[in-house]
């Protein structure tokens, strides 16, 4: 980290100690770079004060989606309604639907996240667990997102596909 001093202009306050400590604290107390060997910023800036995103802030953040995913999962999943067509059309069910496409969209941010923090130690069965783990979450939320916003749009006029979607068994025709 290099910072930067220089001899207050004309018209501003001269720093104290108070203030300096403050600013001290603000750049050790994060991932805080002031300038570049040019004197450049760089990141994103706040004021004169550069934030660089380190990689160990993208894990913790990507395990707080992880967090966030675990308990909308266990939340959702307390008295759930059943989904059929009559229930489906009903605020009772969208908001729940709404929250399981919240959920695995954090959930594949965790997932990526924490892969991609032990991305030299997992190998090529780490990637294929990621791969499968991630696209699974994505299929969920596909079939979440069709039965929250498709289906109910589509009970009025053909309420016979939405039911065989519902169907769980095999489809028979005689």
């Amino acid at each position: 980290m290099i910072l930067i001093v220089r001899p207050p202009a004309e018209g501003e306050r001269t720093p104290t100690i108070r203030t300096a400590r403050s600013i001290l604290r603000r750049i050790t107390s994060a991932s805080y770079t002031v300038a570049d060997s040019a004197g450049h910023p760089h990141g994103f800036t706040i004021g004169r004060i550069a934030m660089t995103v380190s990689p160990s802030f993208l894990v913790r953040g990507a395990g707080a989606a992880a967090v966030a995913a675990g308990a909308i999962f266990v939340g959702v999943n307390i008295n759930h309604p059943h989904l059929d067509i009559d229930s489906i059309t009903t605020t009772e069910l969208a908001i729940p639907n709404t929250l399981k496409v919240l959920m695995c969209a954090l959930a594949v941010i965790g997932i990526t996240g924490m892969y991609l923090g032990q991305v030299r130690r997992n190998g090529v069965l780490g990637l294929v667990g990621y791969l499968v783990l991630s696209a699974g979450y994505l299929l969920i939320m596909c079939t979440t997102f069709a039965a929250a916003y498709v289906l109910p749009s589509l009970t009025e006029t053909d309420p016979s596909y939405v039911q065989d979607a519902f169907s769980t068994g095999p489809v028979v025709t005689r």
